[in-house]
């Protein structure tokens, strides 16, 4: 099993540590919290309250909350983001959009991705349309599939690597083989009052895979003594 804290994938000194919350952190970047438990030590959570930006943007602050939970890419990484669209380009990122008026670096839809590319980035990002309407309207295209993105995402993305999806008002609980789904964040987007939801994976390792079949294995092993 991953421990978020132990394992020092949250970057963020806790602010409250108590036996039930193992991690509690009051955002600097946002008015919120995201708490770790400690039955849950794998799965961060949280509410966090964010101004919201127009024309699919991403809404104020995003990626610095991101940066503030879990930490800086290295100087030396590469992050992608993908269904980029009015993302600025600067050193070691990677912008892939449908829409070539947007000047991304790749022009494609993310759901297919150049084969050179697996285990290349640090961080994947994506903030696809999260409905048809919008997929047409404001992009001028069909709705991606979530389970496609997240599928390449989780290709390209190196071993220990963090994948960040921002959807609308969705519990989405697949996650890609090869990943753990180590948290969901709320954001409540003001002055309009939307609801959105960050999904976070991780990228196994070769050791988180073999404490997860681990894990597994003595589940099983129980579930067999208790039927002896």
């Amino acid at each position: 099993m991953v421990d978020l804290i132990k394992d020092n994938i949250i970057k963020k000194t806790p602010d409250v540590v108590k036996s039930k919350y193992p991690g509690g952190f009051f955002l600097d970047n946002a008015t919120g919290v995201v708490f770790v438990s400690s039955n849950s030590p794998q799965y961060v959570s949280g509410q966090i309250r964010i101004r919201g930006r127009k024309n699919g943007q991403y809404p104020f602050g995003y990626k610095e909350i991101l940066e503030e939970i879990f930490g800086k890419c290295s100087s030396c990484g590469e992050e992608i983001e993908v269904c980029s669209g009015w993302v600025k380009k600067k050193p070691n990122l990677m912008t892939v959009d449908i829409n070539p008026d947007r000047d991304p670096i790749h022009i494609g839809d993310g759901q297919s991705l150049p084969v050179d590319w697996t285990n290349r980035f640090e961080r994947w990002y994506c903030d696809p349309p999260y409905n048809k309407r919008t997929a047409e309207k404001m992009y001028g295209t069909q709705l991606p599939s979530w389970t496609k993105l997240l599928t390449e995402g989780a290709r390209v993305t190196k071993p220990g690597g963090l994948l960040f999806l921002l959807l609308g008002d969705v519990n989405l609980q697949w996650h890609p083989q090869g990943t753990t789904r180590i948290g969901w964040l709320v954001l409540s987007i003001i002055p309009n009052q939307e609801a959105r939801a960050i999904h976070v994976y991780l990228k196994n390792t070769d050791a988180i895979t073999e404490r997860l079949i681990q894990k597994e294995t003595q589940y099983h092993i129980r579930n067999l003594n208790s039927y002896l």
